[in-house]
């Protein structure tokens, strides 16, 4: 009995010394976050195409102020009326459309910058998920080993043996699946920065200070009064409106009636739209909070796993233990630590999506 544990503790004892293989050595390539933005809005031909749209608007729109300051305004019937009432109502028009114009470029660039913030989140995710099957592989084989060893000696059956080499497979399975991810997140964000396919590389971000989430009240009635959506509708029941002082009857217009229920129309949309804001904002807050309790869960079974490893530390000093049952549990350490940061990084997606919903693509 006594040369077996000698025998088993020497394996392990050799079995430690092997090493995971870093991420990025030291030639790799880099980019920081900034970078990778910029490029991928130098290379987004919807940016180029909006910002193209935004220069059209701003010929329109001078030609419509031409028109209507060359337009002689008075009278409330006749031909002047109706010129009249069409030029003040072009040139509300293209202002209007200038405007949102101008505002579509920015939540394009907005979009595009999250987009590589969370194919960033992405990377990083599949990254960890690697580096944690890797290092359950490295573990499974030291003790399907101790379990080789075990079977020789009978003091396990085959089947269980069978049982742990099936675990080498099942692990093996993990790591193809988490470089898949991480081959397809790379690729995707290499496609929108207009990079190679193929290119890897170390993404570096500076962690700036991250902004405090205001009351949920008050968040709410920022993003009804900056949401871009939300202030088209607006403007279109103004111009509703206006048009419907500027009627003038008897010019085959559409009917008054009829351009009061128009207004109606737009106030109603107007009214539904700010609802449905209001109830994602209220949603993503909740959301918020049930990542904040599965952080403190998560914060607690660490504390735990601390306590725990400071007693097997001791157990394996007395020689009341194996060098492997330290390793499985800084593995299930590393294994929370992280899916805490995959929680602070879900935590910093909704927060983006809380602070500007509107320029969330997916």
């Amino acid at each position: 009995m006594c040369k077996t544990k000698k025998l088993i503790a020497f394996i392990l004892s050799v079995l430690m010394i092997f090493t995971m293989v870093p991420w990025a050595s030291a030639d790799e390539d880099s980019y920081t976050l900034e970078e990778l933005i910029q490029r991928t809005e130098n290379n987004s031909s919807e940016l180029n195409r909006l910002k193209k749209k935004t220069q059209r608007g701003e010929v329109t729109r001078d030609r419509a102020a031409a028109v209507r300051s060359n337009t002689p305004l008075g009278g409330s019937v006749g031909l002047e009326a109706i010129q009249a009432r069409q030029a003040i109502l072009n040139l509300m028009q293209e202002d209007l459309q200038l405007t949102m114009a101008q505002r579509e470029v920015d939540v394009k660039e907005e979009q595009l910058s999250n987009e590589v913030l969370f194919l960033y989140f992405d990377i990083q995710q599949a990254r960890r998920d690697l580096e944690e099957a890797k290092q359950k592989k490295e573990l499974t084989e030291k003790e399907t080993m101790l379990a080789t060893i075990r079977q020789r000696f009978g003091k396990i059956s085959r089947f269980e043996l069978k049982r742990e080499m099936d675990r080498l497979e099942e692990v093996d399975i993990e790591i193809s699946k988490a470089e898949q991810k991480l081959e397809q997140a790379f690729e995707e964000l290499n496609l929108k920065a207009n990079l190679p396919l193929e290119n890897r590389y170390a993404i570096i971000r500076e962690e700036d200070e991250k902004p405090e989430l205001p009351e949920v009240s008050r968040q709410v009635t920022r993003v009804l009064n900056n949401s871009p959506n939300i202030w088209l509708l607006e403007q279109q029941v103004e111009l509703a409106t206006i048009g419907l002082r500027l009627y003038v009857y008897n010019e085959n217009l559409d009917p008054y009636s009829a351009q009061r229920i128009d207004i109606a129309t737009a106030e109603l949309a107007l009214s539904n739209a700010r609802s449905g804001k209001e109830e994602l904002v209220r949603s993503l807050y909740n959301s918020l909070e049930q990542m904040e309790t599965e952080k403190r869960d998560l914060e607690l079974a660490l504390t735990q796993l601390e306590d725990q490893r400071e007693v097997l530390v001791v157990r394996l000093d007395q020689g009341m233990t194996i060098p492997i049952e330290l390793e499985k549990l800084d593995f299930q350490k590393q294994s929370l630590e992280n899916a805490l940061k995959s929680i602070e990084e879900a935590e910093e997606k909704l927060q983006v999506q809380i602070m500007a919903p509107w320029a969330i693509a997916r």
